[in-house]
């Protein structure tokens, strides 16, 4: 009789988890897909139809470059054996947005990047720039880089999108105070994301030479 019990209040218990769930689901709303009309899985024929966008070199190649680590020639060869490509939106960019960049990967677009400069920084201050995300999608996840990349995080995504807003800048020489520098807001569409980064470990782990001793 116990375990009859039992067995009936477990599945009480399930069916109002299962209800509370699909409760939370239904109240979550989905991420956008982009933005200014450039959305995650488009083309790139289907951006150059709404703005001029040119080809610019991977961000993470030149910091190699600049600072000396990893080999920026290899990442070079691992990006054009992937088709990986970083485009620059030239016009029709919104008020404070310092520039647009598109990377995508066999011409689809996987992410979208907006960078809003030190002018604007300075003029829109943090809680209120991200006043609207936190309206639309709740409490946002924090990633807390200020020790070591000098950045700061919100973070949301849905089953498809991952959204983050970050503003990044230097610390005081008395590590006290963070100044922000330029915020940042990150759309990416995860699957396709996730995917490319196994892709370019692979290809990263096929092109390692590993010495003979």
């Amino acid at each position: 009789m116990f375990s009859i019990i039992s067995k009936r209040f477990l599945n009480v218990l399930f069916i109002i988890f299962f209800v509370l769930l699909i409760d939370a689901l239904a109240d979550t709303k989905a991420i956008n897909r982009g933005i200014l009309g450039i959305k995650l899985g488009m083309t790139l024929d289907e951006v150059k139809k709404l703005f001029h966008i040119e080809e610019k070199e991977d961000g993470m190649v030149i910091l190699m470059r600049r600072y000396g680590f990893d080999d920026p020639e290899k990442q070079t060869k691992i990006n054009k054996s992937l088709d990986k490509k970083v485009f620059n939106v030239k016009d029709g960019l919104s008020e404070g947005v310092e520039s647009i960049e598109l990377f995508s990967r066999k011409n689809i677009i996987y992410q979208i990047a907006l960078h809003y400069g030190k002018e604007y920084v300075q003029k829109i201050d943090w809680d209120l720039f991200t006043l609207s995300s936190i309206e639309k999608y709740g409490q946002p996840k924090v990633i807390n880089n200020l020790m070591t990349i000098v950045s700061f995080t919100y973070h949301w995504q849905d089953t498809q999108t991952r959204l983050e807003v970050s503003k990044s800048g230097s610390l005081s020489d008395d590590k006290n105070k963070f100044i922000p520098t330029i915020y940042n807001v990150f759309y990416t569409d995860i699957k396709a994301y996730d995917i490319m980064k196994e892709e370019e470990k692979h290809e990263t782990e096929r092109t390692t030479i590993v010495p003979k001793f």
